[in-house]
């Protein structure tokens, strides 16, 4: 195996742990290459570490939260699809239209802009 050891953050998160890694930790081995992995929190810190240089890769994170760091280089092969559902009150209409409408605001950790593509 290589002299020194790439690092990679990793989110605690069920996925990363089922479908990512055993992936990575393959494609890795088959190069040759060490890793030693760290957990992270979801949260900004991790990508401004990464662009930092502090971590040489990370595990897991949708491009629309490292698109505009100049230092972080996104290799767009997807690992996997996401689907996103609309979670509504039973008292309001629930459908696409409603990602449209500009006074219906919608919490969401995504930007509006992802969900409503």
């Amino acid at each position: 195996m290589s002299a020194k050891a790439l690092t990679l953050a990793r989110a605690d998160h069920h996925k990363v742990e089922k479908v990512y890694l055993p992936l990575i930790k393959a494609m890795y081995k088959e190069a040759n290459i060490d890793i030693k992995l760290y957990y992270v929190n979801n949260s900004p810190r991790p990508i401004k570490a990464l662009n930092d240089g502090l971590f040489d890769a990370d595990v897991g994170k949708i491009l629309e939260s490292v698109k505009d760091y100049e230092n972080i280089i996104h290799v767009p092969t997807p690992l996997t699809t996401t689907r996103l559902y609309l979670a509504c009150s039973k008292k309001v209409v629930c459908d696409r239209s409603i990602l449209l409408n500009q006074y219906i605001q919608i919490a969401s950790s995504y930007t509006a802009e992802i969900i409503k593509t």
